[in-house]
């Protein structure tokens, strides 16, 4: 009796398994595919406004271009002399000079 137990039990986990196997496949099947980074984003849904005039934003080529890492310490170091309570007006106002120039260019 305990073998025809024992056959029932592992006949009931195997009908469990592939229940749980089919439920997954499922899961997959609707799941939409992921996006490579490379695709571009779906159009936008949202409606524009009728007489709306959409002008266009010009960017700063030079805005594009990575800073040099040495101008990017330097900015570090002024926001540290900023933030800090033992500064002076005078200081600060150094400080934010150089951030307008680095910044600017």
């Amino acid at each position: 009796e305990e073998g025809a137990a024992t056959t029932t039990s592992s006949s009931a986990l195997d009908e469990q398994e592939e229940k749980e196997e089919a439920r997954l496949e499922r899961i997959e099947q609707q799941e939409k595919p992921l996006q490579d980074p490379l695709t571009p984003p779906p159009p936008s849904r949202t409606r524009r406004r009728r007489g709306t005039k959409h002008s266009a934003v010009s960017v700063d080529a030079a805005a594009m271009e990575p800073m040099h890492p040495a101008v990017i310490t330097t900015l570090h170091g002024l926001c540290a002399v900023i933030s800090s309570e033992s500064k002076t007006p005078k200081m600060e106002e150094i400080a934010l000079d150089c951030i307008v120039i680095l910044t600017n260019g």
